[in-house]
C-alpha cells in the first residue's frame, strides 16, 4: 500500500541533473540544474558541460537568497532568523507539558534509543518542544550531513563558504549576470514550519514513539541502510535515473515496520503530505516566474534535485508547457 506514485517522466539514459530547456518559441536555451544544498561548488565545477553552459547564461535563479542569508548567520546577524522564530506558532495537536521523551519507553527501549539519539537529544527535554518524528527526521538531517564526502559538522564555517546554492549566487553577481529569487525567505521558511509541524496533528505522542522506536530498529538490523544514504550516492554518481527510481521507493521501508496496518497507511499518507508541502507545492508556485524568465533571456536555474521529481517537478511541468526538455551530457 506504499503510496509514492512513480514519476511520468522520461528518463533518458545517462540523464544527469543539468538539464536543457529548448523550443517553443525560445530565442535561447535555457537550462535547470539539480542542486543538493550541503555539496560543495567543487562538485558542480567538475560537472561536464557546465562550464559552456554558465558561459552561456545571463541570468541565474536559485530557490530563495541563500548567499545572503548564509553570510548573515555566519557574521551573527540573525535578525531574519530572530523574526521568523518570534512568529505565533501552532501548538501541537496533543499537548502534554508533564510528558518527557524518557516517559514515552520501557528503560530497555529508552536505552537502545538513547544510544542512537544521545548526540540529538537530551533525555529530559519535553515532548511539546520536541516530539519524536521531529527528532527522527533531526537525527536523520545530521547524520546525512556527517557524512565524510559532504561538507564537514565540526567546521560549520565549511557550509558557509562552499555550498552550492550560496556559491552560485556569487558567482552570478561577481560574474555580472543578473540574479532573482524563485521565492521571498520567509516562504521557504514558513513550508519548512509547517512540514516540520506535520507530524503532531497526524499522530499522537505514543504513535510517535512507536514509530521512532521502529524506524530506529529497523535501521539497526537493516543491512540497507535508510534511503538518504542511496540517494546522496546516486547523486554523487549524477544519476538522475537512479535518484529517481530511489526517490519514489524511499518510503517502501514503512512496509517492514512492525507496526499496526492502519498506521503504516497513515504513516505513508504522512511523508506524501510532507513532500507536497516542501516540494511539490513550493515547484507550482515557482512555475511562472520561471516561465516568465526563460522568455526574457538565457536563464539557468538552480533548485534542489528532489523539484525534478514526478508529475509535479520540474522537467515534467516545463514539458507540459511545450518546451523541450533534455539532460545535457
Amino acid at each position: 500500500f506504499a503510496v509514492a506514485v512513480r514519476a511520468h517522466v522520461k528518463l533518458d539514459e545517462g540523464a544527469g541533473i543539468l538539464w536543457r530547456v529548448s523550443g517553443n518559441g525560445l530565442k535561447s536555451d535555457s537550462y535547470i540544474l539539480g542542486t543538493s544544498h550541503t555539496v560543495p561548488i567543487s562538485f558542480l565545477d567538475s560537472l561536464k558541460g557546465f562550464p559552456e553552459v554558465w558561459a552561456q547564461v545571463t541570468q541565474v535563479a536559485t530557490e530563495t537568497e541563500a548567499a545572503d542569508i548564509m553570510d548573515s548567520v555566519q557574521h551573527g546577524h540573525l535578525k531574519i532568523l530572530e523574526k521568523f522564530c518570534a512568529q505565533e506558532r501552532k501548538r501541537v495537536a496533543y499537548h502534554l507539558p508533564n510528558m518527557k521523551y524518557k516517559d514515552l519507553y520501557t528503560k530497555s527501549q529508552l536505552a537502545f534509543m538513547d544510544s542512537i539519539l544521545k548526540f540529538f537529544v537530551v533525555s529530559n527535554m519535553t515532548v511539546a518542544e520536541y516530539s519524536p518524528l521531529r527528532l527522527w527526521h533531526q537525527y536523520l538531517s545530521l547524520r546525512i550531513s556527517s557524512n565524510s564526502h559532504r561538507l564537514s559538522v565540526k567546521d560549520p564555517m565549511d557550509f558557509f563558504k562552499n555550498a552550492m546554492d550560496g556559491m552560485l549566487e556569487r558567482r552570478c553577481k561577481s560574474a555580472g549576470k543578473h540574479y532573482f529569487k524563485l521565492e521571498e525567505p520567509f516562504t521557504f521558511f514558513n513550508a519548512l514550519n509547517e512540514s516540520v509541524m506535520l507530524v503532531d496533528s497526524c499522530f499522537n505522542l505514543n504513535e510517535q514513539a512507536d514509530i521512532l522506536y521502529q524506524c530506529a530498529l529497523y535501521e539497526a538490523k537493516s543491512k540497507n541502510r535508510p534511503h538518504v544514504n542511496y540517494l546522496d550516492i546516486a547523486y554523487q554518481e549524477k544519476n538522475f535515473a537512479k535518484y529517481n527510481d530511489y526517490f519514489v521507493k524511499q518510503t517502501d521501508y514503512i512496509d517492514s515496520l512492525d507496526l499496526p496496518t492502519a498506521l503504516k497507511v497513515r504513516l505513508f499518507q504522512y511523508e506524501k503530505k510532507k513532500n507536497e508541502i516542501g516540494g511539490e507545492r513550493r515547484t507550482l508556485n515557482w512555475m511562472d516566474k520561471i516561465l516568465t524568465e526563460i522568455k526574457s533571456a538565457p536563464t539557468l536555474v538552480a533548485v534542489g534535485i528532489n523539484h525534478f521529481i514526478g508529475e509535479n517537478g520540474l522537467i515534467h511541468l516545463l514539458r507540459q508547457h511545450g518546451y523541450t526538455v533534455e539532460p545535457v551530457k
